[in-house]
């Protein structure tokens, strides 16, 4: 029997340590990976049911400690309350998923740097031990796999870069920035959708998507101020991004961002969504896996196969990943 566990919370520092797990490639710099290291999730395996924990939706029922509280119960097969119900699981589950949200949404609100994080990083990380401790208890600590990560960093952002975009006018094309819920006017040419703060969604129309357009407005948004970079298609199909973005993804120096104003009060508030995010922590630890042995170049899509891997069954059917082997013991305990 081999039980398994996914950790997002705690080892931040340690995690910085063992390996950095890139989604896309890797930016200037490791950008706050101890920050978010909670905000994915925790998984514990065994026997072969499957469970998947959430929290609560409120905000007192969100918090790391709480949800740390139901995966306790459940590991001791006491009720639970779901959705209003109360539910017990027969038996230990096969897989276990526990969302720790709390510094995402402190980053959020205050920024990447909040003298806030450490005691709240802190707090998590006794959760956390709570849960470590909590498989020993059951029995089951010695078959169990921890796998810690989380699935994006963080970047403090206080000043808005939007005005700068109206340089594309500059390059003889109508512009408009329009917010995620709104369609531009007949006659725009390129439209900026500011659909994350630290990134804006450029979609060329009309004369603007031509091949000498697509050229001469790569060329005025490289030219904005506060502008980090400008990914265009063959970027983003590297980057394996949504195919319903535009012609350009462009990303915000920090610490601007694309939106309409600033923060109220010239407050900080933190972002995510460039590639400036994209480089975060992954551990893997205990039954399964071979100690002191580091993953080759891993990716966030290398999770899914990885946990397949270890359940001892086929990866999703969609998986884009591996299973990362080099780390993991195999069938016959080597």
């Amino acid at each position: 029997m081999l039980t398994f566990l996914i950790l997002a919370s705690l080892l931040a520092a340690a995690a910085l340590a063992l390996v950095a797990l890139e989604v896309v490639r890797p930016p200037e710099r490791v950008v706050n990976a101890l920050f978010v290291v909670f905000s994915l999730l925790v998984v514990l395996l065994a026997a072969w049911t499957f469970a998947l924990l959430l929290g609560a939706g409120s905000e007192e029922g969100a918090r790391f400690g709480n949800r740390v509280d139901a995966a306790i119960e459940i590991l001791n097969r006491r009720p639970v309350d779901s959705g209003g119900r109360s539910v017990t699981v027969p038996k230990v589950p096969d897989f276990l998923a526990v969302y720790g949200s709390d510094l995402d949404r402190l980053g959020h609100e205050e920024g990447a740097d909040s003298p806030n994080t450490g005691p709240l990083l802190a707090e998590m990380d006794r959760q956390l031990g709570r849960l470590v401790r909590a498989t020993e208890d059951a029995g089951i600590r010695e078959v169990t796999t921890f796998l810690l990560t989380s699935d994006h960093g963080m970047t403090t952002w206080s000043r808005p870069a939007t005005e700068g975009l109206a340089a594309i006018a500059r390059a003889g094309y109508r512009p408009e920035v329009v917010l995620p819920d709104r369609s531009p006017s007949a006659d725009t040419e390129v439209v900026v959708v500011l659909n994350s703060v630290r990134v804006a969604d450029v979609t060329l129309l009309g004369r603007a998507a031509t091949p000498k357009g697509r050229e001469r407005v790569r060329a005025a948004l490289e030219d904005t101020p506060h502008v980090a970079q400008v990914l265009d298609r063959s970027d983003l199909e590297e980057l394996r991004a949504s195919d319903k973005l535009g012609d350009f993804v462009v990303e915000a120096e920090e610490p601007y961002g694309f939106a309409l104003e600033a923060p109220e009060g010239g407050a900080s508030r933190g972002a995510h969504a460039s590639t400036r995010e994209t480089r975060v922590p992954l551990v893997l630890s205990r039954a399964g896996v071979r100690p002191g042995v580091t993953p080759r170049n891993p990716k966030l899509v290398d999770v899914a196969p990885t946990v397949a891997a270890l359940l001892g069954t086929r990866p999703p059917n969609e998986a884009q990943g591996r299973a990362l082997t080099e780390v993991l013991v195999d069938r016959r305990g080597r």
